[in-house]
């Protein structure tokens, strides 16, 4: 039994990046981002604008870590992503509250207040990430 397009739609609204789907031609792939009558997935790497009837089902979710934001110093430099799923980098100056920072752009030195949410990491994880993939 399938799913209409509007569970499609309301199933897929609910995934986060790298959930991995498998569509109805039995390829998996992973769910990057919902569009307004599309939504975008990568198969081997490359992404691709998916109709939503050619989802089936969802195989796998990806565990999303929770930033921590208490191992923050200011002038940290952190990262969101933006619709495209590319980095944007911000210079942390100090928390509002228990979910709500002040950043700065380090290209325009304007202030900026963040949702925690929208935080993915620091710049100091990914290049300790990288540093670990490299050996």
């Amino acid at each position: 039994m399938g799913y209409t397009l509007d569970e499609k739609k309301a199933i897929l609204k609910g995934l986060n990046i790298g959930d991995i789907i498998l569509l109805v031609d039995g390829r998996e792939f992973e769910f990057v981002r919902m569009k307004q009558t599309k939504f975008i997935a990568k198969y081997r790497g490359v992404a691709y604008n998916v109709q939503l009837a050619a989802f089936k089902e969802v195989v796998r979710r990806v565990e999303q870590k929770q930033f921590d934001p208490g191992t923050l110093k200011q002038g940290d430099l952190v990262y969101t992503l933006d619709t495209q799923q590319n980095p944007v980098i911000y210079r942390y100056k100090y928390m509002i509250n228990s979910n709500r920072m002040m950043a700065e752009n380090p290209v325009t030195a304007g202030g900026v207040r963040i949702d925690m949410s929208l935080i993915k990491g620091s710049v100091k994880e990914l290049e300790q990430q990288y540093a670990t993939a490299q050996r």
